[in-house]
């Protein structure tokens, strides 16, 4: 009911990531309220579904477990959505954890050439499927790997709750790409790639 409200005032997707579909580290990381609940959390995209969300984008935070088997869990999260809710848009994102406040240690590290072959290997099993690469990624990183099926990027990105209008909260967590939209948009023409804006899709 609660998405429904959201659908009706104008919101057309949901970005939700499991975070990690391993369950031991799941419960590991989340100690406390209702996020505790991993079915909870892993149902909810259904729900969305079920709500009439054009646009849903499902991820997992690499470095909580190995991201061998991230990708495995992903790809089934992925196909079984499909199967049963097949007009909605799908997208998957991969973002690593990097800097962060506070002092932690990130269990399973996956390197540059990981994360590539994670991304190509999503592109070669889902041809259709949205992949997007954020600022999280270096602008190097960005830079060399936008050819091989990324198909959105994010541009002047804010990570603090309520970032987006006069919310004074601290980052969630840095980004490393700092570049604005006019010098992203310079950086996929440099590529032969055609910068899109588009928001008609709800249309």
């Amino acid at each position: 009911a609660e998405y429904s409200q959201l659908i009706k005032a104008g919101a057309d997707s949901i970005s939700l990531y499991q975070e990690t579909y391993h369950p031991e580290s799941y419960t590991k990381h989340h100690t406390f309220g209702i996020k505790r609940q991993y079915k909870k959390r892993l149902n909810a995209l259904e729900h969305a579904a079920k709500a009439g969300f054009h646009r849903i984008n499902l991820g997992s935070l690499l470095g909580l477990y190995d991201w061998r088997y991230e990708a495995i869990a992903l790809a089934e999260h992925i196909q079984y959505m499909m199967k049963h809710y097949w007009t909605v848009k799908y997208g998957v994102s991969f973002p690593r954890i990097k800097d962060m406040f506070g002092s932690f240690n990130v269990p399973y590290t996956i390197t540059d050439l990981q994360l590539v072959q994670l991304i190509t290997s999503f592109r070669l099993i889902f041809p259709d499927l949205n992949i997007t690469l954020s600022t999280r990624e270096s602008a190097t990183f960005r830079d060399h790997i936008v050819s091989l099926g990324i198909t959105t990027l994010s541009a002047e990105s804010k990570t603090s709750p309520g970032g987006y209008c006069s919310s004074n909260a601290e980052e969630q967590f840095s980004t490393s790409d700092h570049r604005n939209l006019q010098e992203i948009k310079l950086m996929l023409s440099n590529n032969q790639l055609d910068p899109v804006q588009k928001d008609w899709d709800l249309s």
